[in-house]
Parts: C-alpha cells; structure tokens; sequence
C-alpha cells in the first residue's frame, strides 16, 4: 500500500479558515510549512491544487519550492518538479532522479532498458536490410518536392515499416523478459525514494534527529494526466511508498477528475486523508485592493477598473499593473491594456510580446532569431525584456522561458483576430526555424537520449507550425514529418509523446486556432499510430493500413507518383486490401491513366463492395468512356451506401444530363441542393440541363436562388462568390469576394477569386494586384505565381513571365506543370533549346505528361527534317492514353509522316472536337495544335485555301511563331503553296 506511516503524527493545523484571507496565498503557504515540512510525517502525501488558468498554481508551486531551500528545511528535504515536457512515466521518473541527485537501482534499472532498446536496434540491423531491400525506393523526385525537412527526407520515407519493426521487436524483448518496463522502473524508483527518506540528517543542537523527505511536483498536470493518472494508480500508488514522500498536484482539475472514469479510484485516498485539496480562486474585490496597494496602484477609479477587468485573477492583475503609472482603459480588454504601455516608438517589443506567444516549446535567446523583425544586436535586450514580462515562467531545469498557458491562449488569440495576416507569416517563421534547429540536430547525429529527445521536441514544435497554418500542403507536410519521426524513436513512451501532442491539437474547443481540416487529419493520424502502439505483432494487414494512410497523404500533396509507389508496398504486403487498390485507382485517375484506375477500382469493389470512393471513381471512368449507364449503375450505388453525400447525387445528375434524362437530372441536381445548400457542381449541373431544354428563365432563376443564401462569414462569401464564378457571374462574383476581404483580409481564396474575376473580365491590372496579395500573405503560394506568369506571357512580357514560373520550380522543384509552362513562354522568346529542355523534364516527372512528350516532339521537328523523324515515337505518345486529346494530333501527325492522310485528317478532327479541358491544366492554353497539322495536311491534299486558314487559327489561338518551323517541309513537295503562302507568313516572324 502506498504512503507506509511509521508514526502517528499530531498538531496538524488546518488552514479552512485561513485559506484565501491573505495575499499571496499566505493560507496555502501555512499549510505546507505546518502540514508537509515541520512535522515528522507528513500529514498529507499528495496535495492536490486546482484552479482555472491564471489563478496562479505554478506561482505558488515555486512559492513551495523555494520554502523547502530555506535554511530551516533544506538539509532534510528535497524537492523536484516536472511539468508538460515530461509527458510519460519513463521520462518524468528519470527527470525526477536527475534533479534528486539519486543514483543506485533506478538508474542501473533504466541503464538496463535502454541498454535492451540499443541491442534492439543492432540485432535488427539484418532484418531491416533484408526489408529495405525488397521495398521500393521511395526517395527521389516526388518527395524533393515536399520540402520539408531536407536530408532526412532525401533518406526517403521508410519510416512506418522501421517504426514498426522497432516496435514488433521491442514487444519480443518485453513478452522474453516478462517484464513490463514501467512497472519494473517504478518499482526501482519507489525503492530509490524510500532509501532515501531512511537518512536521518541532524536539525540543530535543540531539534535533534528527523529523517529525510522528498516532495515531488507536478506542473500543468491537465497535459500529463492521460499518462500520469493510469502510471500513479496502476503502478506507484500499488508499491510501499514511504510516508515520507508527497506530491504536489497542480491542473486545472481536482486530481480525482483529471481524467474521465476514474474518481472512484481516488475515493479511498480521500476517504483516508493522503489526499488534500486546495481549491485556488481569484482575489476577492479587497484582496485585489491590497494586492493593487503592494504594487503602488492607489487611485480609486483605477483600482475600480483593474477589478472590473481582471476579477481577481492573479494573471490578469499581473498584466494589467505591468505599467503601474500606465492608464487601463476599460473598454479595452487586458492584452490591448498590455500592448498600450509599450511606448508607440517601440513596435518591435509590442510585435515581440505577440509573436512569441506562437513558441511550440520553451524558448532561450537563439529562439528569437526566429523573428526577422529583431536585430542580432537588440536580440539580448529584446530577449531579457521579454522574459521579465508577468506573464513569462521560467524553467530552472533548462534556463527556458515559456508562456504561462492563459497568456498564451490571450496574446495568440489577439494576434489572430487583430491579423491573420501577421499571425500566418509568424506561424510560417516559426516553422521554418525549428525546421532548421531539426535539420542541424539531425546533421549532427542526433544520438543517445538527449539527442533523440531534441529531435522529438524539434519534430513536435514544426509539426505543430505546420498543422496551425490555413493550408492543407501544410497539414500533409506535418504528417508525413510525424510518421518521419518513427525513424528514430526509441520506445513506446516517445510514440506516446506524439499521440499526447495529436489528441490535444484534434480537440475541438474555442483555444484551439487549428482549421477543421486539420484537427481531421490529426483525428486520422492518432487513430493510426494509437492503433499501432497497441498491437503487439503488427501483423501484414496492419502494416499495409499504414502504408496505405501515408499513400493517401501523397496523393493529397498531388505526389501521385509517390503515392502509387507507396500503396504498392501496402499491396506486397497485403494483396487483399481494398483501400491500398481504391487508393492507387484515385491517384491512376489523378493521372489520367484512366484503365489501370479502372482495374484498381474493380479490386477494391471485389474485396469490398461497400467502398463508395471506388464506386465514385469508376462511375468517373466510365462517364469519360461515355458508358453512361454503366457510370449511371455506379452512381447508383454510390449514392445506397452514402444518402446523404452531395456529390453522389450531383455525378448521378450528371450522369442523368448525358444520357438526356433530364427530368431525373434536375431531381438528382436538388437532392444535392437540400444536402448542400453551396454546392456548385449542382448549381451549374441544373443551370445547364435548363439550357439544354430552353428552359431560359429556370437557367436565369439559378442565380436568383443564389442571392437568396444569406452569407454570414467570409468562409460563407467566398464560397457564393466562387459559385457565381462557375456560373460566369463575374461582377456578382467580385461582389462576394469584397465582402469576404472586408471581414477577413487575409483570405487567400477571396483574393484568387477576385483576381480571376477580374482577369475574364480583362481588368488585368486588378488580377495582379490581387495575387500580389496573395503572395505577401504566402510567398510561397504556386498557384499566384502560375498566374502571373501566364498573364505575363499573355502580355508579351516573357522574362517577367519566365521569372514567375522559375520561383514555382524553386518552391516546387518536381512540379512537372512548371517546367511545361516555363518551357511554353521560352517558345515564344524563340529559345528552341530551352524550352526542349524544359518540356523534357516535364515529362520525366510526370511520364503520363503527354503534353510534355509531344511538345518535346514539336521542338524537334523545328530542327529537323520531317523524312528524319520516326512516326514511332508519335504512335508511342498515343498510345499512353489514346483517348486524350493529345493522342489524336499525335496519331494524325504520325499518319501523315506516314502518307495516310485521310487517316490523319480523321485523327485531327477528332481533337478538335474533344472537351477542350482534356488538353491541359494551363487554363491559357488552346487549341492550336489540331489546326496548325491540320493545315500541313490540307496543304499537302492541296486544299490550300483551307490550309492557310487552319493555320492562322492556331496563331490566332496563341500557337507560339517558332513552332510554324515545319512549314519549311512545304518548299519541295508544294513550292507553289510555300511561295504564294508560306514566305509572306514566315516574313511576318522574322527569325522562325
């Protein structure tokens, strides 16, 4: 049994009468001086203090601290303390004995452990080689281009198959040496403690003998209580503690609700006084007076308004007496009062008070460096000023500094409301700093416990950045970075660090600033690694589960090649998992490679015929096919097993409008509506079938229902405004997005909204301006420089153009739409080489970019002569999708190099009848390539009339002057065409 008393000990003082009647918690003070250090045996061996942030716990926890060093008590006790950082049993227990001093049987214990976790490691070294080489290499181009964590990711993601492996093997040596580690440490840690309290030390000539005591305490105990609480009833409070060892509570909550389901289990602690409560409040109205007199506050009007702001709470009066001759102002709350007393002229301490509120994990000097905004020389000044501030803590273990939680939830908060702008660009810099602090760690080594222990703090506070900012790049970033960490960690405890770090950022509560989405993917990513932890022989099916949850997340970051590569692995291990092959099926769609799609998605249908995302893809397949009734069956059932998604009713409408079954359509199309009051696809899927049966004025009153939805938000605004986008609506579009940026300037979505708006409306100078802003809210947004790249060669400045999408390729090197892009705009400077070049890598990141391929071709043949070039490599573009639009002017152009050219007619015809959409995600780009070879071929059947207009069509749909190269293979087989038509043309583009 816990707690052993060798003594009945007596004149204990209560202090109910006295608690909460002095300053400074003088009542609370008494009673652990007269109740835990005067008395030979304690009267209490675990004191629990609650109270809500701010009330001061950690103050009077180093209030208690400093008692046990004064010269009565120091000799014959000794204090240690662990807070948030120290979130498992392992690592608090081995903080504890650090600052104790204690050395003996713990200490050789955990030498012992973690001994068996670096033979672990050794011994699977053979195992691990033999895997990796039977994996996929999944380094290389697609993951360069998350850059996220730089070597570490060049060693390639690897991570779930080691983390598991590590753990699989860590289960063998626990079940071989049938201990469980935590309870063999515990044991040796309470056996250390009670060695100690057996020391007797002399306590002056009158006092005489007494033993020793230890009080351990526990900081911010709400963050460590789903660890602490099971370890303090299932392990140390089953051993013979010594009565002469106490600890110290302090959370949020009284010790017998820190977690659900276990109060009964406490009961009896109470029941027998080993647990004491102390229950901390605010100041009262005259205790706040008083404490307002200790701080030279006297004026009555002043102090009337300090109490009205800060009720009493320690915190509160703390900041807002920070300035003691400073004026608060009532209408203010108590951050704004903060930010008010630093002087006008010095920004940098008010943006600095803010800013460092955004820390992960406790911050010294070299943090500050995170903040461009600060010099290198007022960053010690800066750094002092701030660590004095009342609302600082200091941590004597690590000489760090962190925010007491309250101000951080305040300052953080304020910042968000006050600039989201500001707010995102700190976040961003933040997560870019600790990614360098992560990149060095690993650089160095990273060995041994202290050097695993950075590196998993290090990991947390990125990951952490990451999932806070808007973006789900972002979020994915910080994904992939959590399952990278597995690499390295050691144990079960470190893997319980990171679930303790997901399960506070999934909660849904007013301080948690992460977007929906990405408390979703945390939810996701918990879900998986607590699954993990659990599972003593991480059989193949599970191993493939996880592959496939780290496929998904590639597919999200758009790395479709990376993310078949890794449900690939997940198929080796598992060849019946149903959502390894519905996930290689979505990223082959992404791909367009549209039959090995199908082929997946007809697996996971047969392994699983409840998978609605397969029956959505193939019912997407089979619409590109135009097998609509077999895309109808899908939808169909699509829609069975999930009635109340949108998006089924809307591909099922859809579907309905192809085969002309209009009235079923428009059925489908407002099911969507009901469900989904913003859905655009619905919107424009009944706008369109009204068209097709002229019902005119049903079309028009689409846009009527729409001014009906009443927008509340900015979320809300932007959302209509990009509805009425899809429906060409541009001015009422811009409308929206207005008021969305009135309510939130830093939306990014309204901005690239109303720059598009604008652009069809051929404002061109407020589309840029727009995404100007968009890049000062994100540099690093693609997307922005896309555009403005694209414009940019739509106005004919090409190095303006080529700029834009060279800074794509520095922030995304294996994206292959930059690399086409660029290479587009360096046509049109005539660069043949270049642009080749470009187009080339183009399609090596991405080898189903016919684009790419065929634009390589075309580039060549500017060179070359056309009897030179083999029509194979033509028929080969074709044949990676042959119903591309890219294919057919492949197959004509290979027909015709062949002689066949009525074939190639056929061919060219084809493509230019196809969903101009299927050509390339460049929204700028047309269709000139289908009418430039369709006049080479009518020249060469002598319809020259019909020739030279094709041609001039394709120029005037922007084909580049460069490519009309191949009109030279003209001269000898048409002189008369070349002359009468070809030489005036050419003459016009001087240099082609």
């Amino acid at each position: 049994m816990p707690f052993v008393k060798k003594n009945d000990s007596r004149g204990s003082q209560s202090p109910t009468d006295a608690r909460n009647l002095f300053i400074g918690r003088t009542g609370e003070l008494l009673f652990f001086v007269q109740n835990i250090l005067k008395p030979a045996e304690p009267t209490h061996n675990i004191i629990s203090i609650s109270g809500q942030g701010g009330v001061g716990k950690s103050t009077l926890l180093a209030r208690f601290i400093d008692e046990t060093h004064t010269a009565a008590f120091h000799d014959s006790c000794l204090a240690a303390l662990v807070d948030e950082r120290h979130a498992t049993p392992i690592n608090m227990m081995e903080h504890f004995t650090q600052q104790l001093q204690i050395m003996g049987t713990f200490v050789q214990a955990l030498k012992r452990y973690k001994e068996a976790i670096r033979l672990l490691q050794a011994e699977q070294e053979t195992m691990q080689d033999t895997m990796w080489r039977s994996a996929p290499d999944f380094a290389g181009a697609a993951v360069e281009g998350v850059p996220l964590a730089g070597p570490l990711l060049r060693e390639g993601v690897k991570v779930t198959t080691r983390h598991l492996l590590d753990k699989y093997h860590t289960a063998q040596i626990r079940r071989g040496a049938g201990e469980d580690p935590v309870a063999e440490l515990t044991r040796a840690f309470v056996a250390e403690l009670n060695r100690y309290t057996e020391t007797q030390v002399t306590l002056g000539t009158k006092q005489g003998k007494r033993q020793k005591r230890i009080i351990l305490f526990f900081d911010t105990f709400e963050q460590l209580a789903e660890q602490m609480v099971p370890w303090l009833l299932d392990h140390f409070l089953e051993a013979d503690v010594s009565g002469r060892v106490v600890l110290v509570v302090a959370g949020r909550d009284p010790l017998e609700h820190a977690t659900p389901h276990t109060v009964k289990r406490w009961l009896p602690l109470y029941e027998n006084n080993t647990i004491y409560s102390m229950s901390l409040g605010s100041f009262t109205e005259d205790e706040t007076h008083a404490y307002l007199a200790e701080r030279g506050v006297s004026d009555p009007e002043r102090m009337r308004t300090i109490w009205q702001l800060s009720q009493g709470l320690p915190l509160y009066l703390g900041l807002l007496t920070a300035n003691p001759l400073g004026k608060v102002d009532p209408m203010k709350d108590v951050v704004e009062n903060f930010l008010r007393w630093i002087p006008e002229q010095e920004q940098v301490k008010r943006r600095l008070a803010l800013d460092g509120a955004l820390f992960s994990k406790p911050f010294n000097l070299d943090d500050i460096e995170a903040f461009p905004y600060v010099s290198e020389q007022d960053r010690p000044m800066l750094y002092r000023w701030l660590f004095e501030q009342p609302f600082v803590r200091s941590n004597t273990q690590d000489g760090r500094y962190v925010y007491h939680d309250l101000a951080k939830e305040l300052f953080s908060r304020h910042l968000y409301h006050r600039s989201k702008k500001e707010y995102y660009t700190t976040r961003r810099a933040l997560s870019e700093h600790y990614q360098r602090l992560l990149e060095e760690v690993h650089m160095a080594g990273g060995q041994g416990v202290d050097g695993t222990d950075e590196r998993l703090d290090l990991t947390i506070a990125v990951a952490q950045q990451l999932f806070l900012l808007p973006d789900e790049v972002s979020h994915f970033k910080a994904t992939i970075l959590i399952l990278k960490a597995n690499d390295y960690l050691e144990d079960m405890e470190q893997t319980g660090e990171i679930i303790k770090f997901l399960h506070e950022l999934s909660k849904e509560h007013s301080t948690n600033l992460a977007i929906p989405g990405a408390r979703q993917i945390a939810k996701q990513l918990l879900q998986t690694l607590e699954k993990a932890v659990h599972v003593p022989s991480f059989p193949p099916e599970l191993l493939a589960s996880l592959y496939s949850f780290q496929g998904f997340v590639y597919g999200a970051l758009k790395n479709q090649q990376q993310a078949i590569a890794v449900f690939e692995r997940a198929l080796q291990l598992d060849p019946r998992c149903a959502k390894a092959y519905k996930g290689r099926g979505w990223a082959y769609l992404s791909l367009t490679q549209y039959q090995q799609a199908k082929t997946d998605f007809d697996r996971a249908l047969t392994l699983d015929p409840n998978e609605g995302a397969a029956y959505n893809g193939r019912g997407i397949i089979y619409r590109a096919f135009k097998e609509h009734h077999q895309a109808k069956a899908d939808f169909d059932r699509l829609i069975k097993l999930h009635p109340k998604l949108a998006w089924g009713y809307v591909q099922h409408g859809r579907t309905c409008t192809d085969l002309k079954e209009y009235q079923e359509a428009i059925a489908d199309f407002e099911r969507a509506l009901e469900l989904d009051p913003y859905n655009t696809f619905a919107y424009r899927g009944l706008r369109q079938v009204y068209l097709e049966i002229k019902e005119h004025q049903q079309a028009a009153s689409i846009l009527d229902r729409l001014r009906e939805i009443n927008p509340e938000s900015p979320k809300a605004y932007t959302e209509r405004g990009w509805k009425y986008w899809d429906l060409e609506e541009y001015r009422q579009a811009i409308a929206d997005f207005n008021h969305a940026l009135e309510l939130d300037p830093s939306r990014v979505l309204a901005y690239q909204g109303r720059g598009w708006a604008y652009w069809k409306l051929k404002e061109y100078q407020r589309a840029i301006t727009d995404f100007y802003r968009i890049l000062d809210l994100n540099p690093n947004y693609t997307s922005a420089y896309n555009f403005l790249g694209s414009i940019y060669r739509e106005h004919k400045e090409y190095q303006r153009a080529i700029a834009n999408f060279s800074r794509m390729i520095e922030i995304k090197p294996n994206f292959y739409g930059a690399y086409f892009q660029r290479g587009h705009t360096y046509l049109f400077l005539k660069n043949i080489r270049q642009a080749m070049l470009d187009f080339t890598r183009s399609w090596e990141l991405n080898s189903t970019n016919l684009r790419g391929r065929w634009m390589t071709e075309w580039s060549g043949m500017c060179q070359e002569r056309h009897d030179t070039i083999p029509p194979e490599r033509l028929e080969a573009i074709a044949a990676i999708d042959p119903r591309h639009a890219t294919a057919h002017v492949c197959q004509g152009v290979a027909w015709w190099l062949r002689g066949h050219l009525e074939e190639a007619m056929a061919e060219l015809e084809q493509a230019t009848l196809l969903d101009p959409n299927q050509w390339d995600p460049d929204p700028y780009f047309q269709q000139w390539d289908p009418y430039f070879w369709k006049g080479m071929i009518c020249a060469s059947l002598r319809r020259d009339e019909e020739a030279i207009a094709a041609i001039e069509k394709s120029l005037e749909l922007g084909l580049p002057p460069v490519l009309l190269a191949p009109l030279r293979w003209l001269e000898p087989e048409r002189p008369d065409f070349y002359e009468k038509f070809v030489i005036p043309l050419l003459a016009r583009y001087e240099g082609v």
